[in-house]
């Protein structure tokens, strides 16, 4: 089961947190590890996202050779993670200290860390459009708010209140009304919340299956945007329409849905859950066969459209076969993981 990652002295953390300029943190190569240029196909995955292994790092694993290559020290509890510039940035949500870190994927350095909202549990990119910057949408798990970042000044903007709870986020270029929109998952109150991202006002709330957990994006071929979202207390995934902002009938999946990866082409979302993956359809919203795993999954990348990249509470990354679901050899990341993207 997800266990959201709550800290034990919250005062003392925001203190940390606001107070002060903010030291940067640099590269910590792994021993005796092969160099990978900035092309070279990396998995970055968030360790140590706990109260009880309070970590500070995100780690770089080389998706050819199996093996971690670097490990960069972000801050206290990295909970979330996004990919920014093509590849070129790197976005974690520091939990433990309530920032925004952006590293340099090529040179493997924190470039920059911004104050946002209290215990950021989740993190998505909307890109560049229309005289709008690349922005980071940070769902702020303790405070209830999406705080936008501005990825060219570096500047946090005014957070916009949503539900209680929000603990995933997606970028839908075309949401209520056309406008560009934050999908925001808030999980105790059981709602997706729509925010326009030319307003930052919030344009929508929606009913979806209890304790949602995680949401991504697809464009159905007739039927316009759709958001996927997953019910971590119902075993579901709620699809809602998003230019009517309304849910449709929920889809059964393997188990408690903790994150969400979408196939290149957007035909396909695998959802882990449980032990297992489980592919959605985009055109039918329907599930298919689900994947066995040896461990439960917390988080998903895809490397192309037949490699699953399986972050393991047991701090194992696997890579499994789609759709055969034949696990390779794993790699140790020495940590819990929280997030797992991939570059390259």
């Amino acid at each position: 089961m997800r266990r959201h990652r709550r800290r034990v002295a919250a005062a003392l953390l925001v203190a940390l947190a606001l107070g002060g300029a903010l030291a940067l943190a640099s590269l910590s190569p792994v021993a005796g590890a092969p160099t990978t240029g900035p092309r070279a196909a990396v998995a970055w995955v968030a360790t140590g996202a706990t109260q009880r292994q309070p970590g500070d790092q995100v780690v770089a694993v080389d998706l050819r050779r199996r093996r971690q290559v670097a490990a960069v020290a972000t801050g206290s509890e990295p909970a979330a993670l996004a990919v920014a510039g093509g590849g070129r940035w790197l976005v974690v949500a520091d939990q433990g200290v309530d920032r925004l870190s952006v590293v340099a994927t090529a040179s493997r350095t924190v470039v920059a860390q911004i104050a946002v909202g209290l215990e950021p549990d989740a993190v998505a990119v909307a890109p560049a459009a229309r005289g709008r910057p690349a922005t980071a949408l940070v769902a702020n798990f303790g405070d209830a708010t999406l705080t936008p970042v501005d990825l060219t000044t570096r500047r946090a903007g005014r957070p916009v209140p949503v539900g209680s709870e929000p603990d995933a986020v997606a970028f839908a270029p075309h949401g209520p009304g056309g406008a560009p929109t934050a999908v925001v998952a808030d999980f105790a109150a059981g709602t997706v919340t729509l925010v326009d991202l030319a307003t930052m006002a919030v344009s929508a709330t929606v009913p979806v299956g209890p304790e949602p957990d995680a949401v991504a994006v697809v464009d159905q071929p007739l039927g316009g945007e759709i958001a996927l979202v997953g019910d971590f207390g119902g075993d579901t995934v709620t699809p809602v329409d998003l230019s009517t902002s309304s849910a449709g009938p929920a889809v059964t999946v393997a188990g408690n849905p903790t994150a969400m990866a979408v196939a290149p082409g957007g035909r396909t979302t695998w959802v882990a859950g449980g032990a297992s993956l489980t592919p959605i359809a985009t055109d039918t919203l329907a599930a298919g066969p689900s994947v066995s795993l040896r461990q439960p999954a917390e988080a998903i990348a895809l490397q192309g459209a037949t490699t699953a990249w399986v972050a393991t509470p047991g701090g194992q990354l696997l890579a499994v076969s789609l759709p055969s679901g034949h696990v390779g050899r794993s790699v140790a990341l020495g940590a819990p993981p929280a997030a797992v993207v991939t570059t390259g």
